[in-house]
């Protein structure tokens, strides 16, 4: 009947149907998907897999069959990729510290199809799918254990596993009086509200994927552990644990580009602390110094993820010689009022790395806007007192998540420079298609996908 066209639902339309068959229950769900005539479908395609997915969830998970090619759509090389991983996306939850965790999973996942040429698809999916999670298991961790120095052993240990398997991926982690010694000001001035409880740490995870190119590629992660906002104190920090989310995408799209082998040279840096409020924490006001030599006047201590990667990436350029650098953090709440809630905000002056980025998303299904650097908001950023302020109280001209790159762009040193605001996708308290309640992992595979354009380019 499906293959006949007796039962023709419209794109996304979803039905489930249950019954009795040799003593179990089987279910049966139906879903819509429009026909795929380019990467630019990817999205719609792959939200509705996730409704169907979560559909079996919620009727009690075990195995599952998918038939493929009742949608030959799905069978694109690059849809499956993405559809490969749905399983783990969906069934994923952190309840691993719940008494009594749930019950319902899918077991096992078998796509059935004539077509013989996907096997390479679906191990790269499974890869993708796995730094995705393992991004999504690092931001769901609470502070107590996701500290500087705990998100400092993760990288480590993720170094040393990909290691351990002939990967040529080493990890470094600097402490605060290394840091200090580096003239990270502009880091260790938001560090000092924490800096007894939870020391600051620098973590730095290379791979070197392409040793006789002496090219390197940055990815700056913002590892804020826990956010209060400091004396710019949040009036809701109940999920704060989530902006170290850049950070966690960026080693989890590392351990995919390494696992893959991809041809690259890629460090991924974070300027890892927490930003809280004590005796010795900056306070609005204080002018700030910062690796590059620039003053910064500090005058929101919650605007503290972009003086974090400002020092950041001159580490990248100045010490590790970086050829570009990307930085993706939860940054602004300005982006969800500018993009919405669905999407991230991407910023650059440079052509090819916005065509990698907008690919990247087709590709992932995680999807980015780009706001432009405009450079009539530029002045906004000049201080009579520094050589910038870090932002502007009271501005009347809006675009607050286009001031927080054009600061960031500051530091780049005319580099090749890519800024991903990725506040409005991090974290769904109340759920999400594909990701369930909690961390999304969002990043990982867009950035895994967009570094495998630019060696493809």
């Amino acid at each position: 009947a499906l293959n006949g066209g007796a039962f023709k639902p419209s794109p996304d339309a979803l039905k489930t149907f249950s019954c009795a068959q040799d003593g179990r229950i089987v279910t049966l769900v139906l879903a819509g998907v429009a026909p795929w005539k380019s990467p630019a479908d990817s999205r719609r395609t792959w939200l509705a897999l996730a409704a169907a997915f979560r559909a079996v969830l919620c009727a009690g998970g075990g195995r599952v069959n998918v038939m493929l090619d009742n949608a030959p759509s799905l069978g694109a090389p690059e849809m499956f990729e993405r559809l490969a991983g749905l399983p783990g996306y969906v069934d994923y939850r952190f309840d691993r510290h719940k008494r009594v965790p749930s019950k319902k999973h899918i077991d096992r996942t078998a796509f059935v199809t004539s077509r013989d040429d996907l096997a390479s698809a679906l191990e790269e999916g499974l890869t993708d799918t796995a730094g995705t999670l393992l991004a999504r298991e690092l931001v769901d961790e609470r502070r107590e254990t996701m500290t500087p120095a705990g998100l400092a052993a993760c990288a480590v240990k993720l170094a040393d596993e990909l290691a351990a398997q002939g990967l040529p991926v080493t990890a470094v982690v600097r402490h605060a009086a290394e840091i200090e010694a580096l003239g990270m000001k502009s880091f260790l001035a938001v560090a000092k509200g924490a800096r007894d409880a939870a020391p600051p740490e620098l973590i730095v995870v290379r791979y070197r994927g392409c040793p006789d190119d002496s090219r390197v590629l940055a990815v700056i992660g913002k590892g804020i552990c826990f956010d209060s906002g400091g004396y710019s104190l949040k009036t809701n920090m109940r999920t704060m644990f989530d902006d170290m989310g850049g950070a966690a995408a960026a080693l989890g799209a590392l351990r995919t580009v390494a696992l893959e082998r991809l041809p690259v040279n890629l460090t991924v840096i974070v300027a890892a602390c927490e930003n809280l409020i004590s005796e010795d924490a900056y306070v609005p006001g204080d002018i700030v110094g910062s690796m590059s030599g620039r003053s910064v006047e500090m005058l929101n201590a919650d605007a503290e993820g972009r003086m974090t990667l400002a020092d950041a990436i001159t580490y990248a350029l100045r010490e590790e010689d970086a050829a570009a650098v990307v930085d993706i953090a939860t940054l602004t709440g300005a982006a969800s009022g500018a993009v919405g809630r669905r999407s991230a905000v991407v910023m650059s002056d440079h052509e090819c790395l916005l065509r990698a980025v907008r690919e990247a998303a087709q590709l992932s299904c995680e999807k980015v806007w780009q706001l432009p650097c405009d450079e009539e908001l530029r002045p906004l950023l000049d201080s009579p007192f520094a050589d910038l302020r870090n932002s502007v109280p009271g501005n009347p001209s809006g675009g607050g998540a286009i001031l927080a790159g054009l600061f960031l762009r500051e530091f780049a040193e005319k580099r090749p420079w890519l800024h991903i605001d990725m506040a409005p996708v991090c974290y769904y308290a109340d759920g999400a298609p594909g990701s369930g309640k909690g961390a999304t992992g969002w990043g990982a595979a867009l950035l895994y996908h967009f570094v495998k354009r630019l060696v493809q380019e």
